[in-house]
């Protein structure tokens, strides 16, 4: 699936996500999910804070890497297996 990757020291970009685990990947750790209206999620780190991370300069609400999802096109994603 297509995603919108906001890194927190670069440029937006469109990544492919194949696996849940590449979600992780993305945001550095455990995946926490905030509701865009009915059709997009927002996924970030939910340890950001307490991992002392930077504010993301494209969503200042956030900290660490942020991902702007299409919702059912998430709910299905295989959750893939880390390190292989």
């Amino acid at each position: 699936m297509k995603a919108l990757f906001y890194p927190c020291d670069s440029d937006p970009q469109v990544i492919t996500l194949e696996t849940f685990t590449d979600a992780q990947e993305c945001v550095c750790g455990i995946v926490e999910i905030q509701y865009k209206g009915q059709d997009q999620m927002f996924l970030f780190n939910e340890e950001g804070r307490v991992m002392g991370l930077p504010t993301n300069p494209h969503y200042p609400q956030f900290v660490g890497n942020v991902l702007v999802v299409n919702r059912k096109q998430f709910d299905n994603l295989p959750f893939g297996i880390q390190g292989v």
